[in-house]
């Protein structure tokens, strides 16, 4: 009998830009995709969407115009918690074992949020 997978919620505060922990996280989606393990990925991206990919459930949040720059590429948006309601209805629906956040900048903020309450 093989061991249950914890099924993991990665609140990822960077993913489409270019540097190396966006890197790290896309392989890390890339490899749960290719060995099958449930996971959903929380982002931000232009535009506000959902997809299944195989075992992988993509969240995108578009940033609002008050996000500011934070760094070339990376932005924090205060109005982030504003997808609080919608992205809870989405946790409870995928049912996380493990709430996975990787820092500090907006999308991080709403994962631990949501792991707390």
């Amino acid at each position: 009998m093989q061991p249950r997978v914890p099924r993991v919620a990665l609140f990822a505060d960077t993913f489409h830009e270019v540097n190396g922990a966006a890197n790290v996280l896309r392989r890390l989606v890339d490899f749960a995709r290719k060995h099958h393990f449930p996971l959903a990925c929380i982002r931000a991206g232009e535009k506000t969407n959902s997809w299944q990919d195989g075992s992988v459930q993509v969240m995108e949040f578009a940033r609002g115009r008050l996000s500011v720059a934070v760094d070339c590429e990376l932005r924090y948006d205060p109005m982030f918690w504003l997808n609080t309601r919608l992205l809870r209805n989405r946790l409870k629906e995928f049912r996380p074992d493990v709430i996975h956040v990787t820092g500090g900048n907006d999308v991080s903020q709403l994962g631990f949020l949501l792991a707390i309450s």
